[in-house]
């Protein structure tokens, strides 16, 4: 289970990076959730959550519309024990599609499955590099 779930994850990036989101579409359990935790003000609750797959289809969709350059570079891949959740560090460099700034931020993916689905993604980034790309105010 290990290998093949770690498989599906190098996919997801794949399918970020050439814009092709519906490839992972068949891996997303139809309840799956994405979490993004660390919110640009500060405050404890996370800036988003994605509910559904077609949440978190829309989401991703949202990334390759925005970004006109995708690259996860030096991705990096832990596992549980059990192959059940699969940890991954990685590296992006983004260009925001509609100025062309550059995007760079450091990731941490922690996705864990259920009967061969994603059902659970967190995305943990530095929150004042996004803000500082997109204009949002801080704290």
């Amino acid at each position: 289970m290990t290998a093949d779930n770690q498989r599906i994850v190098a996919m997801l990036f794949d399918a970020i990076e050439s814009g092709d989101v519906d490839l992972i579409r068949p891996h997303l359990a139809p309840d799956v959730v994405e979490v993004i935790p660390y919110a640009p003000n500060g405050q404890p609750g996370p800036f988003g959550v994605f509910t559904g797959r077609e949440a978190v289809m829309e989401y991703l969709g949202n990334i390759v519309r925005g970004f006109s350059k995708r690259a996860v570079n030096d991705r990096v891949f832990y596992a549980t024990g059990d192959g059940g959740t699969v940890f991954v560090e990685c590296k992006g460099d983004l260009t925001l599609a509609d100025t062309g700034a550059p995007y760079h931020n450091v990731y941490i993916f922690k996705v864990t499955f259920r009967d061969d689905q994603i059902v659970h993604i967190a995305e943990y980034a530095n929150p004042v590099t996004f803000a500082k790309l997109v204009g949002m105010p801080l704290g």
